[in-house]
C-alpha cells in the first residue's frame, strides 16, 4: 500500500495556486510608491513614539507635583476631621490600609468599594474606632463608616436616587459635636464610562436637589432636614463640568476653594498611576468653615483620601 503521506500535496509544488505573470512597473512609480510608503511609515512611528513620550512626561510630572501639604496635628477640639477614601475593592492591603486611614486623627472614616478584600472591621475596633455601619460587597458598592469612639453619631446607607445598570448606594452619617448637629453624606457617582455614562451627571444633580442653602431639605436615614450638610466623596466628574457647578447653586462650595495651594488630582484609570485628576471632593456650606483640606496616597489604590478639618460653629 502506498504510504498515506506520499498522497499529501507538497507545499509549494503541487498545493501552490498558479502564479500570475509578474507584471512590470516603471521605475520612477515604483520608487516613488516606496518613498510614499516608507514616509507614512516613519510619520506613523514618529508620532506613537511623541505620543508615548508626552504621555511619560505628564505622569512624571503629576507624579512630582506636592499632593498636598502636610496634615495639621489635632490640637483643636472644636474641629471635626473627616477622611473619605476609595480604596479601589479589589486592594489586598487591609491591615495597612486601617492603620492609614486612622494614622490621620480623623473623627470619622467614610470608606467606599469597601469590600472584605480591603477593610478587616476588627481592625478599626482595635485602634479605637467603632463601626457605625459596615456594607462589605464583593464588587464597587460597598460602603463602610466608623467614628472614633468618643464621637457622637450614626450612619446609614441611602439608595441611589437615579436607577440604571450601575446603582451605587450612598450614605449618610449625622454627628454631634457640642451643641451642633452636622449631617455628611458620603457619595459614590457612578463613572462615566459608556455602560454608566447616562447616570453619572444625573446623580450629581439628583444628589444636590437634597440640598438648598447648604442645609437638608429632606431626612436621609439619620440625617435630618434642616441639618447643615457637608457632601463627600469620589464624584467622577470633573471640577468644571456643570453638575459639579450645580452644587455651587444650593449654597455649598468646593473646600478646596479655600486652600493655599491648588488642589491637587486624586484619581487615575490604574492604581500603578500616579492620581491624574480630580474627581474626589468635599463640598460644605459656607456655614461651615474649612479650617484645612488635604490628599494623602491610599496605597494598592486608584485614588488618593481626601481629609477636612471642618469648624463646628453651628447650630442645629
Amino acid at each position: 500500500m502506498r504510504p498515506w503521506y506520499l498522497s499529501l500535496p507538497l507545499r509549494g509544488v503541487a498545493s501552490s495556486p498558479p502564479q500570475r505573470p509578474h507584471q512590470r512597473f516603471p521605475a520612477g512609480v515604483c520608487t516613488a510608491n516606496h518613498v510614499r510608503v516608507a514616509l507614512l511609515h516613519w510619520l506613523r512611528r514618529s508620532l506613537q513614539v511623541i505620543a508615548l513620550a508626552g504621555v511619560a512626561v505628564l505622569c512624571c510630572a503629576v507624579a512630582s507635583l506636592p499632593a498636598s501639604p502636610p496634615l495639621r496635628d489635632r490640637s483643636d477640639r472644636q474641629v471635626l476631621r473627616i477622611v473619605v477614601a476609595n480604596l479601589f475593592y479589589a486592594n489586598p492591603g487591609r491591615h495597612e490600609l486601617a492603620r492609614r486611614l486612622v494614622g490621620v486623627e480623623p473623627d470619622i472614616v467614610a470608606v467606599i468599594e469597601c469590600t472584605h478584600q480591603n477593610v478587616a472591621l476588627e481592625d478599626f475596633r482595635r485602634l479605637g474606632y467603632r463601626v457605625l455601619h459596615a456594607e462589605q460587597s464583593d464588587s464597587v458598592v460597598g460602603m463602610c463608616l466608623f467614628a472614633k469612639g468618643s464621637i457622637s453619631a450614626e450612619a446609614a446607607l441611602v439608595p441611589t436616587p437615579v436607577a440604571g445598570p450601575c446603582a451605587i448606594p450612598h450614605a449618610a452619617i449625622r454627628v454631634r459635636h457640642g451643641a451642633g448637629w452636622l449631617s455628611a453624606v458620603v457619595i459614590h457617582v457612578p463613572p462615566p464610562v459608556p455602560s454608566c455614562r447616562e447616570t453619572t451627571d444625573a446623580t450629581v444633580r439628583a444628589v444636590a436637589s437634597w440640598v438648598d442653602e447648604g442645609r437638608l431639605v429632606r431626612d436621609l436615614g439619620p440625617a435630618r432636614a434642616g441639618d447643615p450638610v457637608v457632601l463627600l466623596g469620589d464624584f467622577n466628574a470633573l471640577p468644571w463640568w456643570d453638575s459639579i457647578r450645580e452644587l455651587e447653586e444650593v449654597g455649598l462650595f468646593d473646600a478646596w476653594s479655600v486652600s493655599r495651594i491648588r488642589p491637587g488630582p486624586t484619581g487615575s484609570p490604574w492604581s500603578w498611576l500616579p492620581s491624574l485628576a480630580r474627581i474626589d471632593y468635599v463640598f460644605a456650606p459656607a456655614s461651615l468653615p474649612i479650617d484645612g483640606i488635604w490628599t494623602i496616597s491610599i496605597p494598592g489604590s486608584d485614588h488618593r483620601g481626601v481629609v477636612a478639618d471642618l469648624r463646628l460653629d453651628v447650630r442645629g
